[in-house]
């Protein structure tokens, strides 16, 4: 008897459980370091204490792991989960707009203009793109397996790793593709707020400039950090050439190639709207960011590391994001 009133009890609950989160929007974020917040609390100039031990605790593990033959790199597939792990120490999900709960989040805007509550799901995967988007996708069917509730919008941003590794726009488009197909093919009904990519150029080839007085790496070297320094520790522009200064012939190359990769982007999307082909079982709505003038302001509010932005500029995004998908909150909150 005992047993079956247990079991009656756990069943109602869960039950009591399910129609709670039906009466709350379910919001799943794909995206990168910046979706996570990366650094988002640091100013140029003024780093904190945190900054320099978070950033010594990533880059050792990192330094220990090659020394006992294993590369930990983001732009490996079969590393690429363990290297999100690592630098979840230089995450600040709570200042993020997509992800955390300032005034400014997602979270609190839906709230206010909706009166919604959100339930967020976090599929970022930290220096990624939509090259590996199908790991956090995988992320995403094992919660549907396990809540049986799929989500209400999916937002998706994903800025600027694929160019920054070199990915070819053959193989970029391919990518963009397979992850939107693979994911309306599971989830038809869902809504989808898209962020444009972000022109990392002008961050990437700005005058070099002291971002902060002492190394996070060799904190007894006597030398500044730079943002060249920032680049150099990830990485980043190596793959096409490019770094703090630049000036040569590969910056209208590279120039002409990120407008490839946002025609790419607007194509698929606009295959979308369209429903064809692989898209035609797509019921739901969707939006997509605008990009003019984003990096100008972005340019201005870039933290410590000179490639993610502060809390200034993630209020920025905020702004961006909502004025595309406001009309699509609007619509989900009213259906609850």
């Amino acid at each position: 008897m005992s047993n079956f009133i247990v079991h009656v009890f756990l069943v109602c609950s869960f039950a009591s459980m399910r129609a709670e989160a039906a009466d709350r929007l379910k919001v799943a974020v794909f995206g990168d370091s910046i979706a996570a917040g990366i650094a988002a609390d640091e100013q140029p100039g003024r780093p904190s204490l945190r900054f320099y031990i978070d950033t010594q605790h990533v880059v050792k593990k990192v330094i220990f792991s090659a020394l006992l033959g294993r590369a930990i790199s983001p732009k490996s597939r079969a590393t690429a989960l363990e290297f999100d792990y690592l630098a979840r120490r230089l995450r600040r999900t709570k200042y993020s707009f997509l992800l955390g709960d300032a005034e400014y989040s997602l979270r609190s805007r839906v709230r206010r203009e909706t009166g919604a509550e959100v339930d967020l799901l976090d599929l970022t995967l930290v220096a990624s793109g939509y090259e590996f988007s199908d790991i956090p996708l995988k992320r995403l069917l094992k919660d549907f397996s396990k809540t049986g509730r799929a989500p209400d919008v999916v937002v998706v941003n994903y800025t600027a790793m694929d160019f920054l590794y070199g990915r070819s726009v053959k193989d970029f488009k391919k990518d963009v593709k397979k992850f939107f197909t693979e994911l309306l093919v599971q989830f038809p009904q869902i809504d989808l707020v898209i962020g444009q990519l972000v022109d990392p150029l002008m961050f990437l080839v700005g005058p070099d400039r002291v971002v902060a007085p002492v190394h996070p790496i060799l904190p007894f070297s006597g030398r500044p950090f730079k943002c060249s320094d920032s680049f150099y520790i990830n990485r980043l522009g190596w793959d096409i050439g490019l770094y703090p200064g630049y000036t040569g012939p590969l910056l209208e190359k590279q120039e002409l190639r990120m407008v490839e990769f946002r025609r790419v982007l607007d194509e698929v999307i606009a295959s979308i709207e369209n429903r064809e082909g692989d898209f035609a079982i797509f019921s739901g709505d969707i939006a997509l960011t605008q990009s003019e003038g984003v990096e100008e302001r972005l340019a201005k509010q870039l933290s410590v590391d000179c490639m993610h932005p502060t809390i200034e500029g993630h209020k920025t995004l905020s702004e961006i994001f909502w004025q595309a998908g406001a009309d699509i909150f609007h619509k989900r909150s009213e259906s609850l």
